[in-house]
């Protein structure tokens, strides 16, 4: 849970092209009120990653990290990714990125560089 009551997730399907999102809950500001729900990430099930099955978690600054099922740099084994999803979108850069991929016969994490 983030500041503000928000809750963060993720979802192994949907998005823009069915590889998951990661998205926020936003508490209603009175109470009976709906939440509001932002996808801040649709992941490509590239080396950005796909088909996450564990929830993300809150580091410093607000980062969010997490893992994925499928994608990454090294064979589509999966990735450990970071979401900076308090910059501004407008601000250059990838706001995602691929910290680790798996190899596919190791198994072993392979530094993604950037």
């Amino acid at each position: 849970m983030g500041t503000g009551g928000v809750l963060y997730g993720t979802t192994a399907y949907g998005g823009t092209l069915n590889w998951g999102t990661v998205f926020s809950l936003t508490p209603p500001s009175s109470p009976g009120g709906s939440w509001t729900e932002s996808v801040l990430y649709n992941f490509t099930g590239g080396t950005d990653g796909g088909t996450r099955f564990a929830p993300v978690v809150i580091g410093s600054g607000g980062v969010l990290y997490g893992t994925a099922h499928t994608g990454g740099v090294n064979g589509g084994q999966g990735t450990v990714f970071s979401l900076a999803h308090l910059r501004p979108q407008a601000e250059p850069g990838p706001r995602l990125r691929s910290m680790i991929s798996w190899a596919a016969r190791t198994g072993l994490g392979r530094r993604r560089v950037w």
